[in-house]
């Protein structure tokens, strides 16, 4: 299997490594998606 190879090179460190990538870029996205208007932002609207 294709991961079997990878973990045994990083050892324990891939996983979290991983995890950081893909959560980065996930944020990454959802900053974009806001600044185009396409997501509603979190500002209050209160006047």
């Amino acid at each position: 299997m294709l991961v079997d190879p990878l973990v045994e090179a990083f050892g324990p460190f891939l996983i979290p490594a991983t995890v950081f990538v893909i959560g980065a870029i996930g944020y990454g996205l959802l900053i974009l998606l806001t600044r185009y208007g396409l997501l509603p932002s979190q500002q209050s609207d209160d006047t």
